[in-house]
């Protein structure tokens, strides 16, 4: 069991400081600790003397029984212990002992080196332990004792250094070998204390530690080095390098924390106390550090010394100036010094064991402290005092009070040395005791004097900070107040002082129940006293002289020692603030240990390992052997505190009975209640703030299992606890979505994190009673379910099956997966689905693994189902199967969910909203009272209305009531010649296959029959047409792919009427089915009963069962039209490089007989030159893994008359892309067809006005729309494309050109032909513009049919030719338009002193009337040369009379409703296509 680092004998205890030198492991020096840990306490007789004459004021023969007491450990965090030196020099360790392994350093040697020497034979590696020694020496320079320990070491083949100390192996030492070497290190101590002390005796005084401003540094190699130099020694002895004491001057802050006085710890035999006097400060009224008080401004009217020189000065000048006599100030400060020096020498002597010499030497300076009214060294001499009469008593010795430490009566202002006790008194005031009885009653004499002691030593320190500038830290003052307390509670609960107390004072034993028989008549300070001295230590927060080991030590002192007391409350606020120190340190200690391994922070694992150092010096009085088991048992205190405690849940981690009692569900709705009821029991954010806490402890450990507890219990408690409505946007928990993500987030990555590390995490509690919302039969996904069909239904599903083209708009009510009945009904012995509702109230998803429903009956039975993710914030249904066993009445009252991360758990249907409203006297508020709160939710649930002390509506349980029937037939699939009910196709191909059906009953025929069908196009189609936003273009695609190419159909014309399956019998189905995109799936129901009767006989109606044949389609690639482009061809057409007439009638002699035409053929044979033409460029591609065969049949003329149509065949290579080229004439379609609004097939889909589906969209692109629509659909029904497959499978199909036929703006304008036709040429005239019908010489030479050379200066004419196509007529404005070619457009235009024309270049023409051509001549002549290009715009002035009646024609459709899109279009424009090019 480790020490006591706050028991009130720890002065007593010589710290040790071992540190591992060189390469030791972690549990090799676990291992030599406790080895030395074993041999902690030594005799002094046992310890050899040093031989040196000047060396020997400590030595152990002046007193051999007395013991050396070690406190042994690893670590030394105490930061401001420096800072306290000499004032309490046990506070650093005097010894420092190097540790290095033998073992370890030879296998490093060896694995770095090809050498086998032994390691003591190694010069340079003991050269390497001298200089690690060295470093140990400058890195704890106040140290007496520096030796290296080589553990494990053979027997030495050369001789160590003087500071080395072989340790052999455990299994070569002796029993003594280890007392030996600690007796050795104790003389070594000894000696150096008797340096240590010289130094001491030479000096004047020793300076009273006091509060610092600064922080200190945490840690031992930042704290120790710093605070251990020569400035912090005394003045006089600043130059000794060694025993120097470390009096260290703090010249700046204020009292951290003064005690809480009572009046139970007057001072009435104080001669120094006065009626008047000030009581110290509370501990709520004491400044923080380093802030300045008026309050205490008023009290401390000294000025604070800046250094030890002015202190000397000082002294000096108050001898020379107030004298020698017993009452000057230079007397005072000499007693001062000598009470000091004595003090520090005492406390030397009770470290090295000779407690007589301690008691003298304390006792002199008790006595000197008081002459000087030096309170805080008198009141730490009686400290130490009381210290050594306690190890006299623990040691069996017999020992005589001081008269020091006894009550005094008033004397004179003064005390000089002739009143301190004679040194015969002295020594004789401790000897071996022989008498009991004398031991018993100086036992009992010292019990009684103990609380007036301790009550002297803290009112001391008080008076120190009231009257004088000696102002102790904050630190030493809270633990003397914590070693006082401690020991008060021992005589508290003993009310005697025995063996057993001394030994649970000293040595930390546990101290025996006290006996009841036990009368004393001393009255000891009650437990209410010590605690309000207890509040007094405490460390007020954001003191900065407080480093967070020494508030978390302190603190967790003070909560050890309030529980001991009973004060629970004071005791979790002290634990609150035990947490808000930890965290940060835990934190920072992490952040150091994973940058010493080179890892980041949120990656260190290491403190996982729950082992503990046995042997650390700081073992808090809750601490338990396991890291990890006393934090949390310390949280879980903590939480208790605070009355966050969790909730009865029954049936956690364990499997109800089926069926379950309803008690178990009355249990369960208790747990919800209660639930609820914390809610309004104490201050929530007081129990978030504690939680978030125990989670921020946990995760710095890291502790897996503690983050995911205490972040369920946090979701828990900031839970509604309630069950809201489905319209209420209630119950959302008191948390921000950020936390409890990061709740979640801890609750997933703890589970994980345990996975990956092999750790067994506990799984929590779910954090919502009120889970399940609801639970209702679901019978959409049995095949076996029973559905409700009416009368009339069966009527239209005869006419649908009869009819051999299917509508695919008219609806069938067979056509699609049943619905959940009304009234539930079941049968036994099959899977029904339930629908069971699950509320996540929170913001982050929740994973159900598993969810059964459980009833009052044992004939329900769950099979395992698949984990369900529930979002965040709502209510989500979840299917879960089942499977009734027998008939009867099944009644659902709960459900057995396993939520991931939480433990599996009976959860009851809260189907009704529900949530607990806080009553105004609080009588509904008591979470603690389980059998009031089972009393209120038995009277809630009750039907009785009677008048209760207490209004209360707790949630109430639902159920669900099922019927269940007998078994029933039904049918099953027998055959599909499809195996794995899997089919490929091409795109465009037709495939057969069948179906045979049978009945399993035996005893029941079947003799409805319907059969439907759905698939993937048809589902995607059905949501495509039931869109808002589908186009009119995209909605004509939709209904024209499912009324002419139906995916699924029945082949043959049997009536439904005949088709019926005898018991035990089956029948067969011949299905065909066509290759589509988009084909995937598709579905074939058979909706089958027993009627019984004729179908004309059925009154209302009438049950069904479903079959459900799944089919399974890949429909792969075959010839795919990729790209699509329309490029215009001259007019008239012209053919270049065509081969000879010979050739060309051999070739055509060949291919007379040939069923393909080539595109030479086409052009040579089927096109006539005088008719505008396009070029159509289609790239098909073939995406079949062989060649494919196409045959495209092109029709080149409006109507399809076999004498203008033409077959072109081509053989398609796998993965290849051929383009084929088709000319075709140029198309032209009047007002009235472009504008006309494109059809629907559905006759729903007719509208009365005719507008966008988009309001958003224009009338000119509503009429790009419909234009680019008719032209595409002209260039379809021109073309019909067959592939078939070259090899030897038979394969033949559509080719689909409607799919990849995309028209563009510009490929329409290659295509189509305008309403007015312009055409120019140039023909020879006169001077007077008159043409020239045989002109001689010709000087107009046309080289092209739209390009002339013309000589300059000479009169021509430049005729344009107008054709009206449309059939309506039209008024038209002709502007002319010339330019310079190949020019800029400033110099393109300057044409006045190049080109002279006569007239004007815009001139209206007559009405055009349908079909009409006018010729309009213009005469001009070339003044400059260059090349010209004329250019003509047709635009339409106005309608001519009459024809507005006409011209309203186009604003009706052809189905006659009015078109408003149209409805406004201005004035058309026409452009000559072709320019007349000119060259001077």
């Amino acid at each position: 069991m480790g020490l006591d680092a706050l028991s009130f004998t720890v002065p007593a205890r010589v710290k040790v400081l071992v540190i591992p030198v060189g390469h030791v492991k972690q549990s090799r020096l676990g291992a030599f600790v406790r080895r030395l840990q074993q041999q902690n306490v030594i005799r002094l007789g046992d310890i050899s003397p040093d031989g040196r004459a000047d060396e020997n004021m400590f030595s152990p023969l002046a007193f051999p029984d007395g013991l050396v007491h070690y406190d042994i450990s690893t670590s030394f965090s105490d930061s401001s212990s420096p800072n306290l030196v000499p004032f309490e020099i046990y506070r650093i360790p005097l010894v420092i002992i190097g540790v290095a392994d033998a073992r370890e350093i030879h296998a490093v040697q060896k694995r770095q080196s090809d050498r086998s020497e032994d390691l003591e034979d190694d010069a340079s590696t003991l050269e390497d332990l001298s200089i690690g020694l060295g470093r140990l020496q400058d890195d704890y320079p106040s140290a007496l004792v520096h030796q290296l320990f080589l553990f494990d070491r053979e027997p030495p083949t050369a001789k160590l250094p003087n500071s080395f100390i072989a340790v052999p192996p455990k299994e070569l030492s002796r029993s003594t070998t280890i007392k030996t070497i600690m007796c050795d290190v104790a003389a070594l101590l000894l000696a150096e204390m008797a340096s240590y002390a010289r130094t001491l005796q030479s000096s004047s005084t020793v300076e009273t530690p006091r509060a610092k401003a600064t922080n200190q540094a945490n840690g031992v190699g930042s704290a120790l080095p710093a605070h251990m130099q020569d400035s912090s020694r005394p003045a006089s002895v600043a130059e000794r390098p060694r025993s120097a004491s470390p009096a260290i001057d703090l010249r700046h802050g204020h009292r951290m924390s003064m005690p809480v006085q009572s009046s139970s710890f007057a001072d009435e035999n104080d001669p120094n106390s006065t009626s008047g006097a000030a009581s110290p400060p509370s501990r709520v009224r004491t400044p923080p550090n380093g802030t300045e008080v008026p309050e205490l401004e008023t009290i401390t009217k000294s000025p604070i010394r800046n250094s030890s020189l002015d202190r000397v000065r000082a002294i000096s000048h108050d001898r020379h100036s107030d004298g020698f006599g017993p009452n000057s100030a230079g007397e005072r400060e000499r007693n001062r010094g000598k009470a000091r020096i004595n003090t520090v020498i005492g406390a030397l002597y009770l470290l090295a064991g000779r407690w007589p010499d301690a008691i003298k030497e304390l006792t002199n300076g008790v006595a000197s402290a008081r002459a000087g009214s030096d309170y805080v060294w008198q009141a730490k001499a009686m400290d130490y005092l009381l210290v050594c009469l306690l190890m006299c008593a623990w040691a069996g010795m017999q020992f005589r009070i001081p008269d020091v430490l006894q009550p005094v009566v008033e004397r004179p202002s003064s005390k000089s040395a002739k009143h301190s006790p004679s040194n015969s008194q002295l020594e004789n005031s401790v000897a071996k005791s022989t008498d009991e009885e004398k031991r018993s009653a100086t036992l009992q004499a010292l019990a009684t004097t103990l609380p007036d002691m301790l009550h002297n030593i803290l009112n001391l320190y008080s008076r120190a900070y009231t009257f004088t500038d000696d102002k102790i830290p904050a630190l030493s003052y809270s633990q003397s107040t914590i070693r006082c307390a401690k020991l008060l509670n021992a005589l508290e609960v003993s009310h005697r002082l025995n063996d057993d107390v001394l030994r649970h004072i000293v040595t930390g034993a546990q101290m025996p129940p006290p006996s009841t028989k036990v009368s004393n008549s001393v009255s000891y300070p009650s437990k209410s006293d010590i605690a309000s001295l207890l509040m007094g230590a405490c460390p007020i927060a954001g003191g900065d002289s407080w480093s967070a080991d020494e508030r978390i030590a302190t603190l967790a002192a003070i909560a050890a020692l309030l529980s001991e007391l009973g004060c629970h409350r004071k005791k979790a606020l002290i634990m609150k603030d035990i947490l808000s120190s930890l965290t940060p340190a835990l934190v920072q200690a992490r952040k150091a240990g994973a940058a010493e391994m080179g890892l980041h922070p949120a990656a260190s694992l290491s403190a996982l390992d729950t082992h503990i150092d046995r042997g650390s010096s700081i073992t808090s009085s809750l601490g338990s052997d396991n890291v990890e088991k006393g934090i949390r048992a310390f949280l879980h205190l903590l939480c208790q505190s605070f009355g966050i405690i969790e909730p009865t849940s029954p049936g956690n981690g364990t499997t109800p009975p089926n069926p379950i009692d309803q008690g178990m569900v009355e249990s369960a709705v208790l747990a919800a209640l209660q639930q609820a009821t914390n809610k309004f029991y104490g201050p929530q954010e007081l129990k978030y703030d504690i939680l978030r806490a125990c989670i921020n402890v946990c995760e710095a450990l890291p502790d897996l299992n503690g983050v995911l507890h205490y972040s369920s219990v946090l979701l828990r408690i900031a839970g509604s606890g309630m069950a809201p409505s489905p319209q209420s946007s209630s119950g959302y928990p008191d948390l921000e979505m950020e936390e409890q993500l990061r709740l979640a987030n801890n609750v997933s990555r703890s589970l994980s994190a345990a996975q990956h590390l092999g750790l067994a995490a506990t799984e929590t509690n779910y954090w919502d009673g009120f889970l399940v919302r609801g639970i209702d039969l679901d019978a959409t996904h049995s095949s076996n379910s029973l559905i409700t069909h009416a009368k009339p239904e069966l009527e239209i599903a005869q006419a649908l099956n009869n009819n051999v083209k299917k509508n695919p708009f008219i609806h069938n009510p067979f056509a699609k997966k049943p619905a959940a009945s009304v009234e539930p009904v079941l049968v036994a012995g099959e899977v029904v689905s339930f629908n069971i509702v699950l509320q996540n109230l929170y913001d982050f998803d929740m994973v159900v693994d598993s969810i059964k429903p459980v009833s009052d009956r044992a004939s329900l039975v769950s099979p395992s189902q698949q984990p369900v993710v529930v979002g965040p914030y709502r209510t989500q249904t979840i299917p879960v199967s089942a499977i009734p066993k027998s008939s009867g009445v099944l009644k659902i009252t709960g459900c057995q969910v396993k939520v991931r991360g939480c433990k599996e758990r009976l959860f009851p249907i809260f189907s009704q909203p529900w949530a607990l409203h806080a009553d105004a006297k609080g009588r509904n508020l008591q979470p603690h009272d389980h059998k009031i709160i089972g009393e209120q939710l038995a009277g809630a649930n009750t039907s009785e209305k009677k008048k209760s002390a207490r209004p209360f509506c707790g949630p109430v349980a639902a159920s669900l009531s099922i019927k269940i029937i007998e078994r029933q037939p039904q049918l099953f699939v027998k055959y599909l010649s499809q195996p794995q009910a899997f089919i490929m196709l091409l795109n465009g191909e037709r495939k057969t296959f069948s179906i045979t059906v049978q009945n399993a009953s035996v005893d029941v025929s079947s003799d409805l029959v319907l059969i439907s069908f759905t698939d993937s196009t048809t589902t995607h189609m059905q949501q495509a047409l039931a869109s808002k936003e589908l186009s009119a273009h995209e909605l004509y695609e939709f209904e024209l792919s499912g009324t002419m190419q139906p995916a699924i159909q029945r082949k043959g014309s049997c009536s439904i009427d005949r088709l019926s399956i005898d018991p035990a019998g089956e029948m067969s189905l011949d299905l065909e089915v066509f290759g589509k995109s988009g084909l995937t799936s598709g579905n074939i129901y058979i909706d089958y009963g027993f009627l019984g009767k004729r179908r004309s006989d059925i009154e209302d109606k009438f049950y069904t069962r479903q079959l459900s044949v799944p089919v399974s389609f890949s429909v792969n690639e075959s010839l795919e039209l990729t790209r699509v482009d329309i490029i215009p061809l001259p007019s008239p057409f012209e053919t270049t490089n065509r081969p000879s007439n010979g050739r060309r009638s051999e070739k055509r002699s060949r291919d007379e007989d040939a069923k393909t035409n080539t595109f030479s053929n086409i052009v040579d044979n089927k096109l006539d030159p005088d008719t505008p033409h396009c070029l159509l460029l289609l790239d098909l591609r073939n995406s079949w893994h062989s060649m494919l065969t196409l045959t495209l049949k092109v029709d080149l003329l409006t109507t399809s008359s076999p004498t203008n149509s033409v077959s072109i065949e081509n053989n398609i290579a796998s993965g290849a892309t051929q383009r084929i080229p088709i000319p075709l004439p140029r198309i032209y379609l009047s007002q009235d067809t472009i504008h006309s609004p494109i059809p629907s097939l559905d006759p729903a889909n007719k509208r009365q006005f005719v507008v966008s589906i988009n309001s958003k969209t224009s009338p000119e692109a509503e009429r790009l729309a419909r234009e680019t629509f008719w032209y595409r659909e002209e260039i379809l029904k021109r073309l019909d494309a067959k592939w078939t497959d070259t090899a030897d499978t038979g394969r033949t199909g559509l080719a689909d050109l409607r799919r990849g036929m995309q028209i563009t703006p510009h490929m329409i304008s290659a295509l189509k032909l305008d309403d007015v036709a312009i055409d120019m040429s140039l023909v020879q005239a006169d001077q007077h513009g008159q043409e020239i019908s045989s002109p001689s010489p010709q000087i107009v030479h046309q080289i092209a049919s739209d390009k002339y050379i013309v000589p300059t200066s000479r009169f021509m004419t430049l005729r344009t030719t107008l054709y009206n196509r449309s059939s309506l007529p039209i008024q038209p404005l002709l502007r002319l338009q010339p330019i310079l070619a190949n020019q800029a457009q400033d110099v393109a235009l300057d044409l006045h002193r190049k080109l002279l024309v006569n007239g004007t270049l815009q001139q209206p023409v007559s009405i055009l009337q349908p079909k009409e051509t006018v010729i309009v001549d213009t005469s001009f002549l070339v003044l400059a040369k260059g090349t010209y290009d004329w250019g003509a715009t047709v635009e339409e002035i106005s309608l001519a009379k009459g024809e507005k009646e006409m011209v309203g024609a186009r604003k009706r459709a052809r189905t006659g409703e009015m078109d408003l899109t149209i409805e406004h279009q201005g004035r058309r424009v026409w452009n000559a296509e072709r320019k007349c090019t000119i060259i001077a």
